[in-house]
C-alpha cells in the first residue's frame, strides 16, 4: 500500500458516501467524506498527496470542474471517478486530463480499491 493512504470521498448522496467511508477505512485508508465538492475545496489541503474519489454528477461543482480546479492549483492529489450515469464524452475527457479511471456504479470493492492504489502511487509521484 501507498506511504500517503489519504483518501476524501466526494458524493451528494450520503448512503453512498457513508460506504465509500467503510469501504476505505476497512482497507487502512486515512478517509475523510464531503457532501459536495465546493466543501472539499474549502476544506481541503490541496498541495498534500492523496486521491479523490468523487462522483461525475455533483450539484454545483460536478466532478470534472473539480479535477479542472485541481490541475489549475497544481495540486498532487490524484482522482477517480465514480457515476450511475456514466457520459462517455465526459468519461473519457476526465481520463485524458489525468485522472486514473471512471467506475460505473455499482462498481466492486476490488475495483474501487486498485483505482485507489493506482491514484495513490500516481499522487506519490506527482
Amino acid at each position: 500500500m501507498s506511504p500517503h493512504k489519504r483518501v476524501f470521498a466526494v458524493d451528494d448522496d450520503e448512503a453512498v458516501l457513508k460506504s465509500l467511508l467503510a469501504i476505505m477505512r476497512w482497507h487502512g485508508y486515512d478517509a475523510q467524506g464531503f457532501l459536495s465538492a465546493e466543501e472539499f475545496l474549502r476544506q481541503t489541503p490541496l498541495h498534500e498527496p492523496g486521491c479523490v474519489v468523487a462522483d461525475l454528477q455533483l450539484p454545483g461543482i460536478d466532478g470534472l470542474e473539480l479535477q479542472q480546479r485541481l490541475l489549475a492549483a497544481q495540486s498532487p492529489l490524484a482522482m477517480v471517478a465514480v457515476s450511475g450515469a456514466a457520459n462517455i464524452a465526459v468519461a473519457v475527457k476526465f481520463v485524458e486530463n489525468g485522472a486514473v479511471t471512471v467506475l460505473e456504479k455499482p462498481y466492486l470493492e476490488e475495483a474501487l480499491v486498485a483505482a485507489i492504489e493506482k491514484a495513490l502511487a500516481a499522487s506519490d509521484e506527482a
